[in-house]
């Protein structure tokens, strides 16, 4: 499913090895070839097909992004190929031109340094393209963009003909890092002048249907991708609920016994624990997390893989993550957060998009839910004759995203990191 990710993450290492293995790769592979044929025959109304995908972290956003560039473009070897479990499934999906662009290290202190860094990034596509480049200093990102877009088109009207030119992709990565980074500005003027310039490049994707098939942006904060300032991308997919992905992302708790059952039987003896007992421990502590309303759980990749890099300790590893953007909201407000967690009758706030301007009410709570921390735990139905409406409960995931926000808002101090979770507290009120 993963091929040749350039990463010097042993965590995110050890996953790629994985998902390429024979264990999980046909089930995961297929998923994603469905999420991309899925992309290629949604309507998209005259312009390109925008589709978002949010996950909290360590699920693999990156990773997965990575396989859909390489599946489409071909950029896979005869053996990876055979592994698939459906060949004809692949044969099914047009080879396109995919470029990825990734946000993931964009920081900016002003708005000339986000400019000025939108640009680099920009620009070291058309670099690595070999594509003409004569930059003024008052074209914009947005200017800048629309000319790179055609530029790439060019390319590949070049190389395969005008007549046999496939429309190409575009895979943004971590596309809610720019949208925190101008939410921390201290001036609101300043982070509504950077949110549009931000969008304003986005917007160009609108315009290039003859150029470009469809857009897929990653991330973890759910950002509304147009404002009242910026038109941005008005019309996209968010397929972050689609049933269909629900567990794409992750591993379910069978996958987990099953791909390290080895090491499971070989860490369950320091503790004094059977397989089941450990496995099961392992799921309170990392798993439960549900992406749609058919409640599959699963469990964390990453901590799963901290887990086994680490002897088989249990420790709440998320914990020693930076939430800057969650920690600033959670400290400018004061409201309880005792009305989302084990209530129910809660409307669906995982459908909500959060405001760089300003995170309050139940915008926390699809906050919360998006980065993790909250999960739906129940979903209720209400049919009338004319309608159905939903409802829901939402509570903490497991143990390790509960000591993690006990941390963040200084309930626990940030050292719990280095102290294994204690077993009792597992079990200990599992059924609230």
């Amino acid at each position: 499913m993963v091929f040749a990710m350039d990463t010097n993450s042993p965590v995110y290492s050890s996953l790629q090895e994985l998902l390429v293995s024979k264990q999980v790769f046909k089930d995961k592979s297929v998923k994603i070839i469905k999420l991309i044929l899925k992309m290629e025959h949604t309507p998209s109304f005259a312009m390109p097909g925008i589709f978002v995908i949010n996950r909290p972290r360590g699920f693999g956003l990156s990773i997965v992004g990575h396989a859909i560039e390489k599946l489409v473009s071909r950029a896979i070897t005869d053996d990876q190929i055979n592994k698939l479990d459906d060949i004809a499934l692949l044969d099914g999906v047009p080879r396109r031109k995919t470029y990825n662009i990734d946000f993931k290290h964009f920081k900016a202190k002003n708005i000339n340094e986000f400019t000025q860094n939108l640009l680099e990034m920009l620009q070291d596509i058309f670099w690595k393209n070999h594509i003409e480049s004569q930059f003024s200093q008052y074209e914009t990102p947005k200017s800048y963009f629309t000319r790179l877009i055609k530029g790439l088109k060019k390319i590949g009207m070049d190389m395969a003909g005008s007549e046999d030119f496939q429309e190409m992709c575009f895979i943004i990565d971590n596309y809610d890092v720019p949208l925190q980074v101008a939410s921390n500005f201290s001036d609101p003027l300043m982070v509504n002048e950077a949110t549009s310039i931000y969008l304003d490049m986005l917007n160009a994707l609108k315009y290039a249907r003859d150029s470009i098939k469809w857009v897929l942006m990653t991330g973890h904060i759910k950002f509304s991708l147009a404002t009242e300032f910026s038109e941005g991308l008005p019309l996209a997919y968010d397929l972050s609920s689609d049933p269909d992905l629900s567990t794409l992302f992750g591993f379910s708790k069978e996958e987990v016994g099953n791909i390290f059952k080895t090491e499971i039987e070989k860490y369950c003896e320091n503790y004094g624990l059977t397989a089941n007992e450990y496995l099961d421990i392992l799921d309170k502590c990392y798993g439960g997390f549900s992406f749609s309303d058919s409640l599959n759980k699963m469990i964390c990749p990453a901590s799963i893989y901290h887990v086994m890099n680490n002897n088989g300790q249990i420790f709440p590893y998320s914990a020693a993550g930076k939430y800057a953007f969650l920690q600033k909201v959670l400290s400018n407000s004061k409201e309880s957060l005792d009305w989302l967690y084990n209530k129910d009758g809660q409307d669906p706030v995982f459908s909500g998009f959060i405001d760089t301007n300003g995170v309050k009410g139940k915008s926390i709570g699809t906050l919360l839910v998006q980065l993790g921390f909250a999960t739906r735990q129940k979903v209720l139905l209400n049919t009338a004759e004319s309608f159905t409406t939903w409802r829901y409960r939402f509570n903490f995931p497991n143990l390790e995203m509960k000591k993690t926000l006990n941390v963040i808002i200084g309930k626990e101090k940030p050292d719990v990191v280095t102290e294994e979770i204690d077993f009792s507290e597992i079990f200990e009120g599992e059924d609230e």
